[in-house]
């Protein structure tokens, strides 16, 4: 029980990690559901977590040793190099009761305070020495500046008097002390601090066991070290994970919308009110779109009045495509609520051609009453168009009303001038020789005459295929002219 609760507390990052991994699960079926109902992740998604999870845990095993290993390494190497040197110094020759100011002693505790120096991953360096009443004592243990403030502050830091008894249980010291040297990367703790050791035997010169060399590492190091390289799979692997199951979830909505969109065209293209409303649009533009107000279809004049090129259709993008903010958030407002009840203010509504220009639209909201879908179609106009279209149907009837009005102008002259041409042609026939008078007569009947068969020819609205200018001031002047020279003056 005991080992798998140390197991547990220093597994505790990777126990956490697999948690939000299995929980995220329920989270991206939910997102996926409410991106796009009726949508559902496959069931393999545990098996792919589960393996993923397992895959992390075995790396997890292999970055922490390869971090312990470095430490290790550290120690491991300096540690044979410092007791080769204690060795050629004479560390043998020291006794318990060798005094402070030994010149062998004070130059064993200088060079442990410079390879300190050099090596700022080490926290301590000293000797220890097993006394024949067994007790195990410190030989050489220098000042050392834990802290690395340049200052040797407190009974911690000082150095440690020659001969004093070390009565703490060290495995690795004593494996030492049997002549072994070893690595321990168990964290103890004594009243100098929490560290890991590596030891190496101290030979005298003919070989016998001289005491052991200690190399510390503080445990607070050595945890970060294993710390920092957790973390950094851990976080670098989860980011992996989460985008993994962005991509998997959003695959999921657009095959999940992709076939509902497909069902919901082909339901719509088979509605029968579907095909009625296109049917009387008219010349209006038909654009359906869904309950989002994403569109889904629309017709060859909302192509054409939009600008959109054949092969660049909006479908399956909102209404902004193609209205501009403030349309588009009133007819989404409408499309949602389904209220349809009050006619949208033309004033404020604009459309947005593909070249990005905009247009004044007139605009009315039709549902195709699918009740399983909400399915509306916008029926669009440009009311720029209808202006123009209006003036120039005006301009048609004015232009048919005085042609009508041209066609009983013509009439009533013919009618009134006929008779008389008709008269004087005979007259001059059976009399060649006519006054000046009559001549006058005859050439303004026949002038009116010609006048009466332009007029005509404008009524009829062609002369030759093509259309004729006749100006009511000229005909009503030559009439007048011909009144006048041709009537009696009596008469007024």
């Amino acid at each position: 029980m005991q080992i798998s609760a140390e197991l547990l507390a220093e597994n505790r990052d990777f126990v956490l990690f697999a948690a939000v991994v299995f929980g995220f699960v329920p989270v991206l079926r939910w997102f996926v559901q409410r991106a796009a109902p009726g949508a559902r992740l496959p069931g393999y998604i545990w098996i792919i977590a589960g393996a993923f999870v397992m895959v992390i845990g075995i790396r997890l095993v292999l970055v922490t040793n390869e971090a312990k290993a470095k430490i290790e390494y550290l120690l491991s190497d300096v540690a044979p190099i410092i007791a080769e040197e204690m060795e050629r110094l004479g560390h043998a020759r020291l006794t318990l009761q060798t005094p402070p100011d030994d010149p062998l002693y004070l130059q064993l505790i200088e060079l442990e305070k410079r390879v300190l120096k050099m090596t700022p991953g080490l926290m301590d360096v000293y000797t220890m020495r097993r006394r024949p009443d067994g007790k195990v004592v410190l030989m050489v243990d220098s000042e050392t500046d834990y802290d690395r403030n340049g200052v040797y502050n407190g009974d911690r830091e000082a150095r440690t008097p020659l001969g004093r008894v070390y009565d703490h249980e060290d495995k690795g010291l004593s494996r030492a002390l049997r002549g072994e040297a070893n690595f321990d990367e168990r964290v103890y703790t004594d009243e100098w601090g929490a560290s890991v050791s590596a030891w190496v035997p101290l030979r005298a010169p003919d070989g016998t066991l001289d005491g052991v060399l200690g190399v510390d590492c503080s445990a607070e190091s050595w945890l970060e070290a294993i710390r920092s390289a957790r973390m950094e799979l851990l976080l670098g692997n989860g980011s992996f994970a989460l985008v993994l199951a962005g991509l998997i979830g959003a695959f999921t909505v657009t095959g999940a919308n992709t076939r509902s969109r497909a069902l919901l065209e082909a339901k719509v293209a088979q509605s029968e009110k579907f095909r009625n409303l296109v049917i009387n649009a008219g010349n209006e533009a038909v654009v359906t779109v869904d309950g989002e107000a994403r569109i889904l279809s629309w017709n060859s004049r909302a192509e054409s009045l939009f600008g959109w090129p054949a092969d660049q259709s909006p479908n399956s993008q909102g209404l902004e495509k193609i209205l501009d903010a403030e349309t588009c958030s009133l007819v989404r407002a409408k499309v949602v609520q389904l209220d349809f009840s009050a006619p949208l203010p033309e004033a404020k509504l604009r459309g947005r051609r593909f070249d990005q220009s905009e247009f004044e639209l007139g605009l009315r909201l039709a549902d195709l009453g699918l009740e399983e879908n909400r399915i509306v179609s916008l029926f669009i106009r440009d009311l720029a168009e209808e202006r123009e279209a209006e003036r120039r149907a005006r301009r048609a009837e004015r232009m048919e009303s005085l042609s009508m009005m041209a066609a009983g102008v013509a009439r009533d002259l013919r009618e009134t001038f006929d008779p008389i041409y008709t008269v004087i042609t005979r007259t001059a026939a059976a009399a060649p020789r006519r006054d000046s008078g009559e001549a006058l007569l005859g050439a303004s009947a026949e002038k009116m005459l010609r006048l009466v068969e332009r007029l005509t020819s404008y009524a009829e609205g062609s002369r030759e295929g093509r259309l004729q200018a006749i100006y009511s001031g000229e005909v009503i002047a030559a009439a007048l002219r011909t009144l006048t020279t041709t009537m009696p003056k009596n008469i007024q």
